[in-house]
């Protein structure tokens, strides 16, 4: 009976993730079409959120793997896949640490943030991923059956030393930050509107680190209760919290949708090109104001304007006019 009911508990929860892996994927794959806009492009802090769509969207595509062939019952051995799953999730959470120290620079040194150029955020994300990489290479090991009780231990401690270190830098950054905005008063030479926005960018990140933190740190704490005190009951427990921990990667696309109004902007565009008679709509309003940009009517403008039965539109008056004129006057040239 106990069986059973531990059967039908992994049954929910495996389904639960299948959902979620879902989700992820779609809503990163339109996250990721908005951040890959010039729009976007043209602001270098773009390049860490990119990343971390990236990361989000590689979560749900291994979570969706694994929890078909969870749900299909397939014999195969899953290691792999796993590394590649948690690879990303421990690097989008090193990407808020990145993050963090990226808004104090922008905040604390706003003119040499400037001058950043694009081979800094490059060096800075490889170091990201190669962080993430070595976090996780414990799955490597197992796959190869080479992973001991001691290894275990080991990759956990060096998980919460570093999830320890990459929190204290983000508290460290966002209070520099904090103490910044609130006892300072900006640079006379910078633009009242750029600081502005460079303080609601920060604020939004700040939300999306929260949320993380939120998501992450009970799973952590389970995962440690597992490997040292020898919680083998906790299963069920570490499965629902990674529930949590996998709903961070859709919840980044909700703050964003509220706190970025170009966020919005874009996504709106990206959901037009989405439908065929947007797309054909978007064309004709591209043309309409082009060719009235060079004085030339179009069928957009006569289909807008509201004419009397058997009324002609003013600029078809015009040319008729125009054509009676050089008619007259050709004929005038042949008379003489």
């Amino acid at each position: 009976m106990e069986n059973n009911t531990d059967y039908k508990t992994d049954s929910i929860i495996t389904l639960a993730f299948l959902t979620e892996a879902c989700i992820i994927v779609a809503v990163n794959s339109v996250a990721l079409a908005v951040f890959l806009s010039e729009k976007f492009l043209v602001k270098k802090s773009t390049y860490l959120l990119v990343n971390l769509t990236v990361a989000d969207l590689m979560v749900g595509l291994t979570l969706g793997f694994q929890s078909v062939y969870e749900l299909a019952d397939f014999q195969y051995d899953l290691l792999i896949c796993n590394f590649v799953n948690y690879t990303p999730l421990y690097g989008s959470a090193f990407l808020f640490m990145g993050i963090a120290i990226e808004r104090a620079y922008a905040i604390l040194v706003p003119l040499k943030h400037l001058l950043l150029g694009n081979k800094v955020y490059f060096i800075g994300i490889s170091f990201i991923w190669i962080g993430a990489v070595v976090t996780n290479v414990d799955k490597i090991f197992e796959a190869v059956n080479a992973r001991t009780q001691i290894h275990k231990q080991i990759q956990v401690t060096t998980r919460v030393i570093l999830g320890g270190v990459s929190l204290l830098v983000m508290f460290l950054c966002y209070l520099a930050i904090w103490i910044k905005v609130k006892f300072t008063k900006p640079l006379p030479n910078q633009g009242q509107v750029t600081n502005n926005n460079t303080i609601k960018l920060t604020i939004t990140f700040f939300c999306v680190t929260i949320i993380s933190i939120v998501c992450f740190v009970p799973s952590q704490i389970v995962l440690v209760s597992m490997q040292y005190f020898d919680v083998n009951r906790a299963r069920i427990e570490y499965q629902i919290a990674l529930i949590m921990v996998y709903a961070n990667s859709f919840a980044n696309f909700v703050i964003y949708t509220v706190r970025m109004p170009e966020f919005r902007k874009g996504l709106c565009k990206v959901i037009k090109m989405c439908q065929p008679t947007c797309r054909l709509s978007a064309a004709q309003e591209n043309y309409a104001t082009t060719s009235e940009s060079i004085g030339q009517p179009t069928l957009i403008v006569m289909n807008n304007v509201s004419l009397a039965e058997g009324e002609i539109p003013s600029y078809l008056q015009h040319a008729e006019n125009k054509e009676k004129h050089e008619q007259i006057g050709d004929a005038l040239s042949r008379n003489r």
